[in-house]
């Protein structure tokens, strides 16, 4: 990384640079550069050549595991509390990761495998960092019965303009920009929104909501929640061919927080969520 060799540890990281000894190790430590965060798990450590940045699952003794990145040789943290739920949960001795660009994204993969005997028993999960926009998401792969599971290519190689994955399974896939199809199976997109409340805890009448997106052949399916993600609404479906595409009376509720699902084979993408609501008294 930059002139440096980076060294993980368990609870550190030091830099070292060539000091040009000939007559002994060629090696020297910039002690003033040692970081009091280790790595915990050998396999998320990568070099990202054309951020010019390295990114790895770190732990401290004080504040447990997160995602760091490096600027220059000062760490970063880009993982939030729902990332590190899991990274703190996990056996991370299997998990692994690896970078693509991509349309125009440079994207870091981190895959957690299920474990037996955690407990109780680690479910797998794959997290995705969006180097470009700054933001998370989370990828999954559809088994043979068409059920959402981890994202299961565990590593990658470019192959003429593609990207070709090898799966904890030993098969073969590729990642096609242009396919919204997982094998045979149609790719969910899922977006799940804050909870919203206008920063205060009144009651509100949610008179409607409008998704900004664009104006394409696909039917999303919407639902809210007003109790912290504990129980949804059912799903209403609302059509991004419309010109206006909004529903109405989704009743009452100090803050919500919206679920849209598109499970169909179209490449959509969505903006915001605009939302009229009428605040009560009380």
């Amino acid at each position: 990384h930059l002139s440096y060799l980076v060294a993980f540890g368990e609870w550190s990281t030091e830099f070292f640079y060539d000091n040009a000894n000939l007559n002994a190790s060629p090696l020297e430590r910039n002690d003033a550069a040692k970081l009091e965060i280790g790595c915990a798990g050998k396999n998320t450590a990568k070099q990202i050549q054309s951020a010019h940045t390295v990114m790895w699952v770190g732990q401290t003794k004080e504040n447990g595991r997160g995602v760091y990145m490096l600027n220059g040789t000062s760490p970063v943290k880009v993982s939030d509390e729902h990332i590190e739920y899991f990274l703190n949960a996990a056996y991370m001795d299997p998990a692994i990761a690896y970078t693509i660009q991509i349309s125009g994204h440079i994207l870091y993969i981190l895959t957690i495998p299920a474990w037996a005997n955690t407990i109780p028993p680690q479910s797998a999960h794959t997290f995705v960092y969006d180097l470009t926009e700054k933001v998370w998401y989370q990828w999954t792969s559809a088994d043979a019965n068409g059920v959402e599971d981890y994202f299961s290519p565990m590593n990658h190689a470019p192959f003429v303009g593609l990207f070709t994955f090898l799966a904890w399974d030993n098969t073969i896939t590729l990642l096609d920009r242009v396919s919204h199809l997982d094998e045979t199976n149609d790719i969910y997109m899922r977006v799940v929104t804050p909870k919203i409340d206008g920063g205060n805890n009144k009651y509100k009448f949610w008179n409607s909501v409008e998704v900004i997106g664009d104006n394409v052949d696909c039917t999303l399916k919407v639902r809210h929640t007003n109790d912290d993600y504990n129980n949804w609404s059912t799903y209403r479906e609302v059509d991004m061919s419309t010109k206006r595409p909004v529903l109405r009376q989704l009743g009452i509720g100090e803050r919500k927080a919206f679920e849209l699902l598109c499970t169909g084979d179209k490449h959509v993408r969505l903006e915001a969520l605009e939302a009229n609501v009428t605040e009560g008294l009380v």
